[in-house]
């Protein structure tokens, strides 16, 4: 990435912001988004890539509702989710 760690500690500590180009570096050598980065969203994966698919609008929809679930919920739909899975 070429930043010297005081370069890091700077950014870190708020005493200058990286320019586009350094968040962009940034935000891939951590595997997140600028948008986590920069503080616009809580998620820290990219929202535009599971597992190396790009997602679609209404993949993007299903993983919100699915974030939206209590844990309860989620066990459940996990549950439910391997039983379709054997059945293939």
């Amino acid at each position: 990435m070429g930043k010297s760690q005081t370069q890091i500690h700077c950014y870190e500590t708020g005493a200058y912001e990286p320019d586009i180009c350094t968040l962009i570096q940034l935000a891939d050598f951590l595997g997140t988004s600028v948008d986590f980065l920069v503080g616009r969203t809580n998620s820290e994966c990219r929202s535009d890539l599971v597992c190396g698919c790009t997602l679609n609008d209404s993949d993007t929809k299903l993983i919100r509702t699915i974030n939206q679930l209590t844990p309860k919920q989620r066990r459940l739909l996990s549950i439910f989710l391997d039983s379709l899975g054997k059945q293939i």
